[in-house]
């Protein structure tokens, strides 16, 4: 499992870092700015390694713990091989189409298992999880209409970048929730940050979609999004099961990160709005 995971890794984030020099640039940054950012990178990676790599030295056996790890230097590997031709062939034709399916596939993972984990993890009554819920409806409602036109006026992708980074950092302090109060909170929290984004999300397809190709536009959108958010579904339950709560959790964390630094790489104000 260790290795799927880490394969699924591969596969996203090889569909990602090998553009985001391209980003830092076009962003006005310099060539010691990419530097800075590995570097900041490596830091980051520094910290997380010893855990996880405690977690695969306990998954192993001392009879073949050197073929163990070097399945795990070769396999994940091989789930990213072409990711990064695939993702410069898809940018070039359909690159906001490529973020929002690693966004299904990310949310996929964890979206119905909120409310396992605020009631089996956390210890919410249904009836706190309902009033949650019903509390996030309010809240979405009242912020999505201001967000919406604030959108029309000051452009898609000014409130898009923000709210992709906070995903990631929501569904951790939810992963961390010790009642009802935190979860609560947490959720509310999400609830303002899906409402600046969404409708943001949802229009900036379409201002990239000419008005005669747009049937064809949504057609692919209708097609593969069931599909990714079926594979993710099973996934994040078979996790959920066989391995941990916090585990589904923690890849969809992940999944939800390269999401976000992949809508950052490549999400753009088109240069006019299509009718």
């Amino acid at each position: 499992m260790v290795l799927v995971s880490s394969g699924f890794w591969h596969l996203a984030g090889q569909m990602v870092m090998p553009f985001y020099a391209l980003y830092v640039l076009g962003l006005g940054g310099s060539y010691v700015d990419i530097g800075l950012i590995s570097a900041l990178g490596s830091i980051v990676r520094g910290i997380r390694e010893p855990a996880f790599g405690s977690l695969f030295a306990d998954s192993t056996n001392p009879d073949n713990r050197a073929l163990s790890y070097a399945l795990w230097n070769v396999v994940p590997p091989l789930f990213g091989l072409f990711s990064p031709y695939i993702m410069g062939v898809l940018i070039d034709r359909y690159g906001i189409v490529v973020v929002d399916m690693l966004y299904v596939l990310a949310w996929a993972f964890i979206d119905p298992y909120f409310v396992t984990y605020a009631t089996e993890e956390v210890g919410l009554s249904s009836s706190q999880w309902g009033l949650t819920m019903t509390a996030m409806t309010v809240i979405n409602i009242l912020v999505r209409l201001p967000a919406a036109s604030a959108s029309d006026r000051q452009g898609r992708v000014r409130f898009i970048r923000p709210t992709v980074l906070l995903f990631p950092v929501v569904v951790y302090f939810f992963l961390n929730s010790r009642g009802f109060v935190d979860v609560l909170l947490i959720r509310l929290v999400f609830a303002v940050v899906v409402g600046f984004n969404t409708p943001a999300w949802q229009a900036l397809f379409m201002d990239y979609a000419p008005k005669e190709h747009r049937g064809r536009f949504n057609a692919v959108l209708n097609v593969m999004r069931p599909l990714l958010w079926s594979g993710g579904t099973i996934l994040g339950g078979y996790l959920y099961q066989t391995y941990s709560s916090r585990m589904t959790f923690m890849v969809g964390i992940g999944a939800l990160a390269v999401g976000a630094l992949a809508a950052l790489l490549f999400l753009k104000e088109p240069e006019r709005r299509e009718e």
